[in-house]
């Protein structure tokens, strides 16, 4: 500021040689000035160990010698290409920031200009004069009156002097942060601060924001705070936060802005510079399902059955698998199947029983399976749907019934055999066979009994059965129906089955001649031996 008074002293002199040599030109007048410019950095206090961003203020006053036009006034007391330079080569503290230009500065106040500063570890505390070069073009003398105005053009290159304090105080910074929330879904972020100070801090409280609409704290606030209270140099606070992502955001990092405010020694509330930090929420929690595999068929019971996996990337606490769909001659006995808490990658086999009406249409069907189950932070969620086509096969007789000696001679008795065979895909117990005959065949005992029957197996059951002395040599039907109970306790009965039964001539005794006639010969001998004998005695 010294240089700056010399040369308008200088100024003011050469005015007045000027003017006194010179004869008075009453058609013309002058403006003479000059700018005046200083430097001031009001927040001028930074602790060690800092990168910092100092803001710089011009102020120029612009002095003039002899008013004139308002004009000419302005372009003398402004400045042009003013720039202004910082110099800590005598310092312990770094400018990262060079020559800056400005451009004009009328009167009053220009910035503030930003300047990166740091304070190295270990600096000091105390008071450090910095020098500030200031250079600029102005105009010194304006003649004006007929005619074109003259500019009396000059420059200036002067150095002042800053003031930064370099103080003791707490100083924060983010050493770690983590976060547990997917797309779509809430969960926690969780940031690690340390003073790396050399005061102590109280009362601290930790306030973390997001510039992102895909982020979002609490109940869709887009900042959080969290008291902290006491914090000694050296000494790390871990502050969580309920993080929600939307279900529009992506896998990218997102920036979070954490401050900390606190009262220092001296008892005066504080803030801290910004800290930024980075956080990326993980993908969207999946699921697959694999080796699905039916075995329902119109008529019958069966069960659809495969593998559920999580696909991550979050374990999945208390899951149920839902299963919905098909048509609606399709009822599953049960829709919910729980499964154990999944780790990612982790897998379970599942199995659901449904029961298959006649009116269904034999095809392929599509199923909807989804997974409900608690995120990390106890939040019930429902997985994207999962749609897959299973194969319902065409109606088939669960049993199967064939004659194995089936022929009764007419009027004669006899037993019936016949093979029952398991069609299906599961094992059967208690398997009542009940036999219906009708007139001219009978039975005397129409019921048997087989305890269990696997898939595939057979068994032979016997029933008694008579043929009247009317019947025809011809097949007569006989109809069976089973009853039956499942692998699931359920008691059920079979279609009715229908069988031949053939009716035959009963065979004659070493091949001679049929009884009734042998009875009229036996007759006739007697009667014949009888009159032999009354003749004899007459």
């Amino acid at each position: 500021m010294k240089s700056n008074t010399t040369a308008l002293l200088g100024l003011v002199l050469a005015v007045i040689v000027a003017s006194a040599g010179a004869p008075l030109v009453s058609a013309q007048e002058q403006v003479i000035g000059r700018p005046n410019v200083d430097v001031y950095v009001p927040n001028n206090q930074v602790t060690p160990g800092e990168e910092t961003t100092l803001q710089v203020y011009l102020s120029n006053d612009g002095q003039l010698v002899q008013d004139g036009a308002t004009e000419y006034v302005n372009r003398v007391t402004t400045a042009r290409g003013t720039v202004v330079e910082l110099n800590a080569q005598d310092s312990p503290v770094e400018f990262d920031t060079g020559a800056i230009p400005v451009g004009s500065v009328p009167t009053g106040t220009a910035g503030p200009l930003d300047v990166s500063l740091t304070v190295p570890e270990g600096t000091p505390p105390g008071t450090y004069e910095v020098p500030v070069e200031v250079r600029y073009s102005y105009t010194r003398i304006v003649t004006y009156g007929d005619g074109e105005p003259e500019f009396s053009e000059s420059t200036f290159r002067g150095t002042q002097t800053i003031t930064i304090r370099v103080v003791d105080a707490p100083r924060f910074e983010i050493v770690d942060t983590q976060s547990t929330t997917q797309i779509g879904d809430r969960g926690e972020v969780t940031v690690t601060l340390e003073n790396v100070g050399s005061e102590p801090a109280r009362d601290a409280r930790v306030s973390v924001a997001s510039s992102s609409d895909e982020l979002s704290f609490g109940t869709d606030s887009n900042s959080a705070d969290s008291f902290v209270g006491a914090w000694r140099p050296g000494e790390t606070k871990q502050v969580t936060y309920a993080l929600n992502a939307a279900d529009d955001a992506i896998q990218r990092e997102y920036s979070l802005t954490t401050t900390v405010d606190y009262t220092d020694v001296d008892g005066i509330r504080q803030n801290s510079s910004e800290l930024v930090t980075g956080v990326t929420p993980n993908a969207e929690q999946s699921f697959s399902v694999s080796e699905l595999d039916s075995t329902l068929r119109v008529g019958q019971e069966g069960t659809v059955s495969g593998t559920i996996t999580n696909e991550g990337p979050s374990t999945v606490n208390e899951p149920v698998l839902v299963v919905s769909g098909g048509s609606r001659n399709l009822d599953f006995t049960e829709t919910e199947y729980a499964l154990s808490d999944l780790e990612a990658g982790d897998s379970e086999s599942f199995s659901f029983e449904a029961d298959v009406s006649e009116a269904a249409t034999a095809g392929r069907q599509q199923f909807s399976f989804e997974v409900r189950y608690e995120n990390g932070v106890g939040d019930e969620r429902t997985s994207d749907t999962l749609r897959r086509a299973v194969d319902v096969a065409e109606q088939r007789d669960r049993f199967t019934v064939e004659p194995v000696q089936a022929s009764l001679e007419r009027g004669g008795s006899g037993t019936v055999t016949l093979r029952v065979t398991n069609n299906g895909d599961e094992p059967l117990t208690d398997v009542s066979v009940k036999t219906y005959f009708s007139d001219p065949l009978s039975s005397s005992d129409d019921e048997a009994f087989v305890p269990t029957l696997d898939p595939g197996e057979s068994a032979e059951v016997q029933v008694a059965a008579s043929a009247g002395g009317d019947a025809l040599t011809k097949q007569y039907p006989v109809s069976a129906d089973l009853q039956y109970t499942t692998p699931d306790g359920d008691t059920q009965l079979s279609q009715t089955h229908t069988v031949a039964v053939d009716v035959v001539t009963p065979e004659r005794g070493g091949g001679g001649l049929p009884l009734s006639l042998l009875g009229i010969v036996g007759i006739v001998a007697v009667a014949a031996v009888g009159i032999v004998v009354w003749r004899r005695r007459g």
